[in-house]
Parts: C-alpha cells; sequence; structure tokens
C-alpha cells in the first residue's frame, strides 16, 4: 500500500475500504486487522477519505453522470418534438 503513495500519489484519492460483511463467502473472514492496514499504511488524513470520503465523491460523481446522460437522452426528443410543432 505504501508504493501506492510512493509511486502516484493522486490514486491515493481513488482508494475505497470496502467488506465482504458478513463474510459468508470469504476464504478469510473480516476482521480489525483489514482496518489496520489502511491505518497503518497511511498518513494520518488518508484512512478518513479511504474509508469513507473517496466513495462518498465516487457516488455523487456517478449519480451526476448519470443525470447528464438522461438529460442527454431526452434532449433529442424534445428537440424532435419542438421540430414537429
Amino acid at each position: 500500500m505504501q508504493q501506492i503513495e510512493v509511486h502516484n500519489p493522486g490514486l491515493r484519492k481513488v482508494l475505497l475500504f470496502g467488506t465482504d460483511l458478513p463474510s459468508t463467502r470469504a476464504r478469510i473472514p473480516f476482521s480489525d486487522k483489514d482496518l489496520h492496514l489502511v491505518t497503518d499504511n497511511f498518513s494520518v488524513d488518508e484512512p478518513e477519505n479511504i474509508f469513507y470520503k473517496n466513495a462518498l465523491e465516487w457516488y455523487d460523481n456517478k449519480k451526476q453522470a448519470e443525470k447528464q446522460d438522461i438529460r442527454m437522452t431526452k434532449k433529442p426528443l424534445l428537440q424532435a418534438y419542438m421540430n414537429t410543432k
């Protein structure tokens, strides 16, 4: 994990922490050690981003992109309708 920071510091903004709770399909069940992998390998400010802020930003950007796609697909239909008037 430390190599991510050394080789590409900007990549830290896209790291997302996730689990397979309740770990019924995982070969190795989730444990507190998984959290420590992040807190022990990144600066004090980074775990907050990795644990939730990056995900919030990613999902918000995805939602905005989906809204834009909907507007883009409706616009030609609206223009075609307006041209018939």
